[in-house]
């Protein structure tokens, strides 16, 4: 099975980043990026640490503010945002949601409990307001979206356990829950297999497929699991030094001499399953959207 043929309504931009460039000090993080990302699509971003690939997310995501370029996310009706004139918080009500390399969450509260103060810190009323039972309807869709997030990460038996009783597999899940719970238009998810064990990471295939079919979401994807990546990305875009270096397919883009040379090195092939130097690498995502 190959990946899916996206028809001309998802070929429109969701996610479109122009010359986008960030310096700190002397260094040049960022420099010159041009990415898009269309509806419902998975891109994956791959490079050596340091490439630049977590500061075009602080970027995107309003963490951090461009030197030059620009950054523009489609709303539903078609219009353009600028997104440089949003801060963070704004961008998450237009529907950006993002987990992090190391899992942010409140430890000593429950899972449930860390799914209610995420969707709280973008409303009106506050976490602690709808425990004295103030905001009673909005607390009632906030509960749904929570067991709707933790049922679809499979977590629902672990609702009432405190974050930091989880195993480290769990608590990547339940950072994944938290964003899922704001039902984001694109997820930017930043090395969610790290630290994983082999069995979560293979898990996490299927999951994150069905994740994205779920919300219709686009997905923008940081991992350094070069097989993981290309079975789950429709494209790879692969940086150096701040810059794209490549971006296509992924068996066209871990095929690129660049590529081979800046991050994966001649031995790479050796280290990948056949599935994912054959040719096939996205058949589930195919599969997952038929």
């Amino acid at each position: 099975m190959g990946k899916m043929t996206m028809s001309s309504e998802h070929q429109s931009g969701l996610l479109l980043v122009n010359s986008l460039t960030k310096y700190f000090g002397g260094v040049t993080a960022v420099q010159a990026v041009c990415l898009e990302v269309h509806t419902a699509e998975i891109v994956g971003v791959i490079g050596a640490n340091g490439a630049g690939k977590t500061t075009l997310f602080d970027l995107i995501s309003g963490f951090i503010r461009p030197d030059r370029g620009s950054m523009q996310l489609r709303r539903p009706d078609g219009t353009l945002v600028d997104l440089a004139r949003c801060p963070a918080k704004q961008r998450a009500y237009l529907g950006i949601g993002r987990t992090f390399q190391n899992a942010r969450l409140f430890g000593s509260l429950s899972v449930l409990d860390n799914l209610r103060v995420v969707q709280h810190s973008l409303m009106k009323r506050g976490f602690w307001a709808s425990l004295l039972g103030m905001g009673a309807p909005e607390e009632e869709d906030v509960l749904d979206r929570a067991y709707e997030a933790m049922t679809l990460v499979g977590l629902e038996g672990h609702m009432d356990k405190p974050v930091q009783e989880l195993s480290y597999g769990m608590l990547r899940l339940c950072e994944l829950a938290c964003v899922v719970a704001l039902r984001p238009r694109l997820l930017l998810l930043d090395e969610p297999t790290s630290g994983m064990a082999e069995k979560e990471v293979e898990a996490l295939v299927p999951l994150l497929l069905e994740l994205q079919k779920r919300l219709q979401a686009s997905v923008l994807i940081i991992e350094h699991d070069v097989p993981f990546i290309m079975e789950i990305s429709d494209r790879l875009v692969a940086m150096a030094s701040g810059q794209v270096i490549s971006e296509g397919l992924p068996d066209e883009v871990v095929s690129d001499p660049d590529v081979i040379e800046s991050y994966l090195g001649s031995s790479w092939q050796s280290r990948v399953s056949p599935l994912a130097v054959g040719g096939d690498a996205g058949s589930a995502h195919g599969a997952a959207n038929a």
